[in-house]
């Protein structure tokens, strides 16, 4: 009878999607075992499964943000830059061509992170669908 342990380590081996022969090896248990175990543990796999995902999409969301942040701050600076240059009538002097391109893709970059997934929704009356469409925000 194999421990609890092993049947637990199975279960996290298969949540972060390891095949029965990399966990048979590194649990030195045989292939038909896992099988087995597979079937038996199938929902605490699925869980799992579950909140390991529920992690990564974490770690996305927040990789995300401070990405966002930070074109934020460095569009911020190239716009100030170009303000200061503008100002100072330096943008005859200054090549300014790579700093506006900064600020355009940072700008770009910026709507792109903040756009917000749409639904559409048609409108209907009874059987009749009216043409309209309004767009709501998801979430």
């Amino acid at each position: 009878m194999k421990s609890i342990e092993e049947k637990q380590r199975f279960v996290e081996l298969r949540a972060k999607g390891l095949s029965f022969e990399r966990i048979a090896e590194e649990l030195k248990v045989s292939k038909p075992t896992l099988i087995k175990w597979s079937e038996e543990l199938f929902h605490e796999v699925q869980e799992a499964q579950f909140y390991e995902l529920e992690n990564l999409l974490e770690n996305y969301k927040l990789m995300r943000k401070q990405r966002f942040e930070l074109y934020c701050k460095l569009l911020s600076s190239a716009l100030a830059e170009l303000e200061s240059r503008a100002a100072a009538g330096k943008l005859q002097e200054v090549p300014t061509e790579k700093l506006l391109n900064m600020a355009e893709q940072l700008e770009k970059r910026v709507q792109q992170d903040t756009q917000q997934e749409m639904v559409s929704v048609t409108l209907g009356i009874g059987d009749f669908k009216i043409g309209t469409e309004k767009f709501l925000e998801a979430g």
